[in-house]
């Protein structure tokens, strides 16, 4: 037997040690002899001086058999992750036009931008085709990107769900709908015609309200804030879940826990409808504050579970068992023109397309972009070795085409980096259960 390759063991106080297996992403808690035991003795000698301890590290694939291929186990977990023919997911971009302009929006907004009926139609052929073709399909999630879908709702999103909904019923396949938007536009007669739908929105705030009203304001003037928290409450109340990304920076992160005091009047049972999301605007990332500000997220996170929401955290890393959807072989994202792209974070210009769709239908990838994109990930000899692969997977499939002439690590992580991904896992983790 040999210790896995996956294995990593970090101090958390002068008598005791954290022992973390990336791959069963299970943990133990270490005292000094435990830790000493594993320390000097390789396991055929454990067994013998701590069988409780070797048959705890067994159940958590601390411990594996010498002629295991851990780096194979990585790799097979990922191509039944990412290679799934059982679920399409189509994204679509109805405009890339927006009612706001954030700040920190990485996207070029083209003012009147929308599908056209040329378009829709061959999104149309584009979905009875990979329903028609596809025998193992069980779901088809359709999500709507941009700019704002919700912008020409009734000329495109509408009409497309109606669609797919008439195609899938018949043959018992499962539709979801999502949409990514920023909630400003939904309306009552938008909201209730979602009512006895699967549909799941993710809506962003810029922090509590004096903050989110600084980034989020209409053309007159007007803040936004208190009609998405509205728009929020509509939706849960009629059975639509809601993915509530909280955008924050070293700026707007102390108050916001006074979101938390907005939705108080949600009742508890429409709570775990809404999925609370924390994700750190890109554009604000300085290291010389990342503790301090991890220790107020924490916080936060915290006070939303005891109060009956699921929370994420961006910093809990889970790429291979939950990859992106861009990861997938069965994905596509069709642009307002008819571009195709695998990932939503670009700029949607045509000169980073990765293929076109055709007007029956089809999709044309260019320059051999689906192939490599499927055969980038996991593909580093830097990221094979990696005690945490089996949780990054050598990073989402676009970052690992973009450096592919490269063995470094796309994240530039350090052993240090390491660690404290390992430990944020665990603390969040911790709080989960405890809020259980």
């Amino acid at each position: 037997m040999k210790y896995s390759k996956y294995n990593s063991i970090i101090k958390i106080s002068d008598t005791h040690y954290i022992f973390y297996n990336a791959f069963s992403d299970k943990f133990i808690i270490l005292k000094n002899v435990a830790y000493n035991d594993i320390n000097i003795n390789d396991p055929d000698i454990l067994i013998i001086k701590n069988p409780i301890l070797y048959e705890q590290l067994i159940k958590i694939n601390g411990i594996v058999d010498n002629e295991l291929d851990e780096t194979k186990l990585v790799h097979d977990l990922i191509k039944k992750t990412d290679n799934d023919d059982t679920v399409f997911y189509l994204h679509l971009n109805p405009t890339v036009d927006c009612n706001f302009r954030c700040w920190y929006c990485y996207e070029n907004h083209i003012k009147g931008s929308r599908m056209s009926n040329e378009v829709l139609k061959s999104v149309k052929e584009l979905i009875k085709n990979t329903i028609n073709d596809q025998s193992n399909l069980q779901t088809f999630i359709l999500s709507f990107f941009g700019g704002e879908p919700i912008m020409y709702f009734n000329l495109i999103a509408k009409p497309l769900i109606d669609y797919v909904y008439a195609l899938c019923i018949s043959l018992r396949i499962k539709v979801c709908i999502h949409f990514t938007s920023n909630g400003y536009l939904l309306n009552e007669s938008i909201i209730n015609y979602f009512k006895d739908k699967d549909v799941c929105f993710q809506i962003t705030l810029d922090g509590a309200k004096k903050d989110h009203d600084k980034t989020r304001y209409s053309r007159n003037g007007h803040g936004s804030y208190e009609k998405i928290i509205k728009n929020i409450k509509k939706l849960v109340r009629i059975g639509v879940s809601v993915i509530l990304r909280i955008n924050y920076t070293s700026k707007n992160v102390s108050d916001v826990n006074e979101i938390l005091q907005d939705l108080d009047d949600i009742e508890s049972n429409y709570r775990d409808r809404i999925h609370i999301d924390f994700q750190r605007v890109w554009q604000d990332m300085d290291p010389t504050v990342n503790n301090d500000i991890n220790d107020i997220i924490y916080g936060h996170i915290k006070h939303f579970l005891v109060s009956g929401y699921k929370v994420s955290f961006h910093k809990i890393m889970d790429s291979v068992r939950n990859s992106c959807y861009a990861d997938k072989k069965n994905h596509a994202l069709i642009n307002y023109n008819g571009d195709v792209f695998n990932c939503t974070a670009r700029d949607f210009t045509s000169k980073k397309r990765s293929g076109i769709l055709l007007l029956d239908g089809r999709i044309k990838w260019e320059d051999n972009s689906f192939e490599r994109r499927m055969s980038a990930k996991f593909s580093k000899r830097i990221c094979q070795n990696c005690r945490i692969s089996p949780l990054c997977g050598g990073g989402c499939s676009q970052r690992a085409l973009e450096s592919h002439l490269d063995d470094n690590c796309i994240y530039s992580y350090n052993d240090d980096d390491i660690n404290r991904i390992i430990l944020d896992r665990f603390e969040f983790m911790f709080l989960d259960y405890k809020s259980n």
